[in-house]
């Protein structure tokens, strides 16, 4: 069984997690949380998971309480605990979950906390640099003639032009996010091996499941992903 450590990050174990820890498990849940402590000793993440918990919905996470659909890739890691989508039980074993649990643990705790200056970099400032010139000698009076016109047309077509900026900075750092989870990705496969992980993925491509090829704002398709890492096995 696995061991219990009663110390994450300096603390001690609340009662809570340590009931959680000794909660009943099956062999499939006990082999998925060794390996991600494995993992965690390997990438040096301190808080490694005692919990499984497999679920259906999540909080949106926001202002008031709202779930959302939890997608077949979606992996969530807590202080002390391991969220994986129910419908995926039993659907990889658990060295398939490997290589998506690497990745995932190498965007939460090493290339997350790049994100917000990437999007600052590579969204931000080309946003502020094109965005305030454009608001002070084109935007503003352009939609102060619109409204003075009273002409619903040109007020419509203005207003498009004024929020224009916000939904570019939108893409742009959609753009910024989805990158940093092809290259966690890719560090993925340097640590567990890339042959593993296509066959992962590839495995839950036979699935079918409809969502992971939809447009999301913050994650690559499936297709994507596999693309990435077959084009990295060929460098």
């Amino acid at each position: 069984m696995l061991r219990i450590d009663r110390v994450l990050k300096g603390r001690q174990l609340t009662e809570f997690e340590e009931d959680l820890a000794k909660a009943p498990r099956s062999s499939e849940d006990e082999a998925i949380l060794s390996i991600a402590v494995e993992l965690c000793k390997e990438l040096q993440v301190q808080n490694a998971p005692v919990y499984l918990d497999w679920v259906a919905w999540r909080d949106k996470g926001g202002p008031g309480f709202s779930l959302a659909f939890m997608a077949a890739d979606t992996i969530q890691w807590g202080p002390s605990w391991l969220t994986l989508p129910k419908r995926m039980k039993g659907m990889l074993s658990p060295e398939e979950w490997r290589p998506l649990l690497a990745s995932s643990l190498i965007y939460n705790h090493q290339l997350r906390r790049k994100l917000v200056s990437s999007e600052v970099k590579k969204a931000g400032i080309p946003s502020l640099l094109i965005g305030i010139p454009f608001y002070l000698y084109v935007g503003l009076p352009g939609i102060q003639r619109a409204f003075a016109s009273n002409s619903l047309s040109q007020m419509g077509l203005w207003s498009v032009f004024f929020f224009a900026p916000v939904v570019l900075v939108g893409l742009l750092g959609s753009k910024v996010e989805k990158g940093l989870r092809l290259r966690a990705d890719r560090q993925a496969a340097d640590l567990v091996g890339n042959e593993s992980f296509v066959s992962s993925l590839r495995k839950m491509k036979g699935m079918q499941f409809r969502e992971l090829e939809r447009w999301r704002p913050d994650i690559p398709k499936l297709s994507q992903r596999l693309s990435n890492l077959t084009k990295y096995s060929a460098r």
